[in-house]
Order: C-alpha cells, then structure tokens, then sequence
C-alpha cells in the first residue's frame, strides 16, 4: 500500500494544484493533502478535529481544507473516490489512477455544524429569488422536479435541474441541484444537500454515473463520516 500510495500521491497533488488559483490559496491557505508525505504511512498523517461537537480523525490525505492549528472547525472539505470512499491516492499505478478519473469517480464534500445555516426551504426561497425564472417539472423518484433558468450567451436556458426531497408536511428535508448541458457543463455534476446527526452535508458527484442512486449516495456519505468519528455523542 505504501508503495502505491507514493506512486499516486505525487500526481494527485500535482492536478489538485493546477485546480486552486495561487490567489485563492494564499486566500484560504494551502490545503491538508499538501502536506502529505508520501515516504510515511497514511495513518501517520491524520487530522483531528471537532465540527459541531463531534470528534473526527480523517487522514490528511482526504482533506482539501487548510486547517491550520485550529481544532474546532466551522466546515471542511474531503475529496475521495466512489463508489468505496477510498482516497485518491489509492491506486496500484497512474493508469489506474486516470482511469478512475475518467470514469468520473472522483467526487468530494463538504460538511458543517446544521444549526449555522438555515433551512432547506429558506434556501429553495433565495434560490427562486436568485435566479431569473423557475417552474414545477413533475416528479422523479419520489422527488420534485423544478427547472431554474439564467441568462446565457443572450438566451435564458435551463441552467439547473433541481430536485426536491420533502416530507409529509411538505417540508424539504434534502435537494439536489444537478447541472445542465445548456449551462453548459461539459460533464454535468450534482450537489446534494442533506442532514444528519447536527451536520449539514453537502456532497458532490458525477450525474450521469451517480444521480440515480441518490439515496445510496446519501447513506454512503454519512456512514463514512460516521466511520472517522471518534466521539460517538448522539445528535438531534
């Protein structure tokens, strides 16, 4: 494993550096997975810290945010591989590396304390007011369609395919925003918003590979965070 992990690690930094602009990293700080060793062992190289009273150790190698010597944090953002949350420094060679890529398996979150941020209908409500028309467009899977518009290139076009998960009062317990063609996105990506045990997740995938498999994606994301608590406090 160490072997591949050294073989793999210095590439994925390389590409995650072409990602984030030097000014935003002078903004914000050089990620975690920078400072990776890759002549050490990954459990060496882990972070510990607490987002909203909960205790996480997550190897360096997963984390994008800079932590700096903060303990107690207000969010932080993993990258990993699906379907099996392995790291992207997991890989035997660099083909096996770029072929994971290719097949758009590469994804990433982010996760934070709930209670700082507002609810899921609050947010739908800025989202109408944001955006330069909305209409209702069915259902899939149990879920609410609605398609959001905004100027491009001169012509209004569908920029987002938005689906909403609501209770039986009609309260959004979860929505996903998946990105269109006409917006354009070369290789169209969803960001899914849900909660769970005081966190706040929002993660993102390929739509094409994973949209359909919604709920799984779901449970997936928050058994690997559950997996890396170390403190198993029980949330609301």
């Amino acid at each position: 494993m160490q072997t591949a992990f050294a073989v793999a690690v210095m590439p994925l930094i390389v590409l995650l550096s072409m990602r984030r602009p030097d000014a935003l990293e002078e903004y914000v700080g050089e990620p975690a997975y920078k400072s990776v060793d890759p002549d050490k062992p990954l459990v060496e190289q882990i972070s510990v810290f607490e987002i909203a009273g909960r205790t996480f150790e997550i190897p360096k190698v997963y984390i994008q945010s800079n932590l700096g010597d903060k303990r107690v944090l207000d969010g932080i953002s993993l990258l990993y591989v699906l379907p099996d949350y392995t790291s992207r420094a997991d890989f035997a060679n660099r083909q096996e590396y770029e072929e994971a890529r290719n097949a758009r398996r590469f994804a990433h979150m982010m996760f934070e304390p709930s209670a700082i941020r507002p609810s899921f209908d609050v947010m739908i409500h800025n989202m109408h007011r944001s955006v330069s028309k909305f209409e209702s467009a069915g259902t899939f899977d149990g879920l609410q369609v609605e398609k959001w518009y905004r100027p491009h290139n001169g012509d209004l076009v569908v920029y987002s395919d938005v689906f909403l998960e609501k209770d039986e009062t009609g309260k959004v317990v979860s929505w996903i925003d998946c990105a269109t063609r006409e917006r354009p996105a070369k290789f169209p990506g969803c960001s899914h918003k849900f909660r769970d045990k005081g966190l706040l997740y929002t993660i993102y995938y390929n739509r094409t590979k994973y949209f359909e498999d919604w709920r799984a994606q779901r449970a997936s994301a928050i058994a690997f965070i559950d997996g890396v608590e170390t403190s198993q406090q029980q949330q609301p």
